[in-house]
């Protein structure tokens, strides 16, 4: 009974703590006045066939005339994620660019973001767990932890729309991480090899974390080669938002010879907010075919200085890019923005993990064209 009481008064304190944040706007609205625009929830198998307006499947039920103690953006935000869930948007995973993701994205993103010394505290204490009664809570006590985790994870993984922003699953840490914690209890024994290996654990965890930051974003542990190779496992919110614009320009503060530089970002922000000044690079052939239907200044390689986030060298990527302008440019919309050939090329320096910075010479522009089959471009002896 105390623990029914309990459960009850947790989610009454969390239902005042999420309408609160909305200040209340529009609780208690009855199910069937919302105006959905998924199949799940309006009942409608096509979205061609969904109205502009939305749709409900609970209007004229009973279920339409239960009142829903959330705020009214808050399920509008649910139907919202749940649209891109149903309509699956480009993905990325370890080489892969495709619509819509995996099912295991969730767990992989989790094997390669987590700490290697956390994965070691958490495999310890489930081996202990296992071995050892004292490890062992009640059945419900370690339900109340274990079932949060499973639950998030399989739900994850059912949603298999989307193959980015491993953000999602971040839910389950805290519940993981008190689970675990029960190592602890070693410390009250006089077990000194399984202390030293717990604060071994701990130590490497808090190291891998420190020793990389403030690249939290791009961090990935070392079983996959640390943040620098996180691009070649993940894209997008999970790997390069963005983040490392203010390192770009502090590198431009300090090599001030370099002008007109090129700039393909990825993430929501426009590099002009950080103080950069760009042009969009060359677009890539995309192939023999590609490049003769174009002008020769048009495609790249060219000349110049580039900065290329991490993400567009990925090749194939269906990426928008900040124009230097206040647009955007999208190549799902312009078939052939393919920078994967900077790959041929030498980087000069890094901005932070996920920006590529380019010094490209006439010479070595034309050595790359002529592996990628496609014209020269002139040079003078001013450009040598």
């Amino acid at each position: 009974m105390y623990e029914a009481v309990m459960g009850a008064f947790i989610v009454a304190v969390s239902l005042f703590v999420i309408n609160f944040g909305y200040d209340f706007e529009g609780t208690l609205k009855p199910l069937g006045e919302y105006q959905f625009q998924t199949k799940t929830l309006t009942g409608i198998k096509s979205f061609e066939d969904i109205p502009k307006s939305g749709g409900n499947r609970f209007s004229g039920t009973l279920l339409g005339y239960i009142p829903v103690p959330l705020p009214t953006n808050y399920i509008a935000g649910i139907d919202l994620q749940k649209k891109d869930f149903e309509t699956g948007i480009f993905s990325y995973m370890n080489g892969t660019w495709k619509i819509g993701g995996w099912w295991y994205f969730h767990l992989y993103a989790l094997l390669i973001k987590i700490p290697l010394g956390t994965w070691g505290v958490i495999l310890l204490s489930a081996i202990l767990s296992l071995v050892a009664t004292k490890y062992r809570n009640t059945w419900q006590n370690e339900l109340c932890l274990l079932f949060p985790v499973i639950a998030l994870l399989t739900l994850l993984s059912t949603q298999t729309g989307i193959g980015v922003h491993s953000r999602y699953c971040i839910p389950i840490l805290p519940f993981l991480f008190i689970w675990a914690s029960k190592v602890g209890i070693v410390f009250t024994e006089k077990r000194l090899a399984l202390q030293i290996i717990v604060i071994v654990f701990l130590l490497w965890s808090l190291s891998s974390s420190f020793f990389y930051f403030p690249h939290g974003i791009t961090y990935c542990n070392e079983f996959v080669g640390g943040p620098k190779n996180a691009y070649k496992h993940l894209a997008k919110s999970d790997s390069s938002w963005g983040q490392d614009l203010l390192f770009l320009k502090k590198w431009l503060d300090s090599n001030p010879e370099v002008t007109n530089i090129q700039i393909a970002h990825c993430g929501p922000f426009d590099p002009r907010l950080a103080g950069l000044q760009f042009t969009l690079p060359p677009i890539g052939p995309n192939g023999k075919k590609r490049a003769e239907e174009l002008p020769i200044e048009i495609f790249g390689p060219q000349p110049g200085w580039y900065a290329i986030d991490a993400c567009f060298l990925l090749g194939g990527d269906p990426l928008s890019a900040s124009d230097g302008r206040g647009g955007w440019e999208e190549p799902s919309k312009n078939l052939g923005y393919d920078l994967s050939y900077f790959q041929k090329f030498v980087p000069l320096a890094m901005a932070g993990y996920t920006i590529y910075i380019y010094h490209i010479t006439p010479e070595e522009a034309n050595r790359v064209r002529r592996e990628m089959g496609v014209p020269e471009i002139e040079t003078t002896e001013g450009d040598r």
